[in-house]
């Protein structure tokens, strides 16, 4: 389901690069992509058969939610009065639903009900938590997993935009206008990327820093010595790129 949502992601965003490498729709067009993920969520499903019929329906429920997170997306595209708090809620459609899921299927199919709330509510959350971070990469990480500043490239607001509008009015309005007059030539884009991060970067970081204190708080019902063992090298590994502190 999460390979099937990148490539339509990738269509739909025009995107070029996803971690390091060429996407799948600039290196065999967008037809193959678009069906190539149509066949990665049949074969998806498919693979839920053995399972009891309510696994796959709440993956379908889980499936057009998080179809309706990216349209909400969409609607917000090119906005820079966006507010962090509209896209949480898109973030909770979009990667929030299926990373829910994700945990109360790990519960619901053993039949360990207790765990259920507990574990979809990490889930929201680590959706949430694994968002803020993409966006906070894009301005931030240069390792060349993907190409740095996409977000204002392409007009889209993102959690680390919408700190960096909120912080200063000045880039906020910067931001507005150079979005009007899409596409921008790269000089423009590096100066409001740059600027971007010098406003928005120490709030978003604490942002996801309070997210992911709380995905780690949503552990205590189930005795957390034993889950938070599992949860700091997972952490880890969706934040390594960002500033010092987070995910402290």
């Amino acid at each position: 389901i999460h390979g099937s949502s990148l490539l339509h992601d990738d269509v739909v965003d025009d995107g070029a690069v996803r971690r390091g490498r060429p996407t799948a729709n600039v290196v065999f067009g967008n037809a193959v992509a678009v069906l190539a993920g149509d066949w990665l969520l049949s074969r998806a499903i498919q693979r839920l058969r053995h399972l009891p019929p309510e696994i796959t329906h709440e993956a379908v429920d889980c499936i057009a939610e998080m179809a309706a997170g990216a349209v909400a997306e969409l609607g917000v595209r090119g906005r820079a009065d966006v507010r962090a708090e509209a896209l949480r809620a898109v973030a909770l459609g979009k990667t929030g639903a299926l990373f829910a899921w994700c945990g109360w299927a790990a519960a619901r199919v053993p039949g360990r009900a207790a765990e259920i709330p507990v574990l979809e509510e990490l889930g929201r959350r680590l959706g949430v938590a694994f968002q803020m971070a993409d966006d906070l990469k894009d301005l931030c990480d240069d390792r060349g997993c993907k190409k740095r500043f996409a977000d204002i490239r392409a007009g889209n607001p993102s959690f680390a935009l919408a700190q960096a509008c909120e912080a200063s009015p000045d880039f906020a309005a910067s931001l507005s206008d150079a979005w009007a007059r899409l596409p921008l030539a790269e000089d423009e884009v590096e100066a409001l990327g740059r600027a971007a991060l010098d406003a928005g970067g120490a709030p978003a970081a604490a942002a996801l820093d309070v997210e992911l204190a709380r995905a780690a708080a949503s552990l205590a019902p189930l005795g957390p010595e034993a889950w938070l063992a599992s949860f700091a090298p997972f952490v880890a590994g969706f934040t390594a790129g960002l500033p010092g502190g987070v995910a402290s």
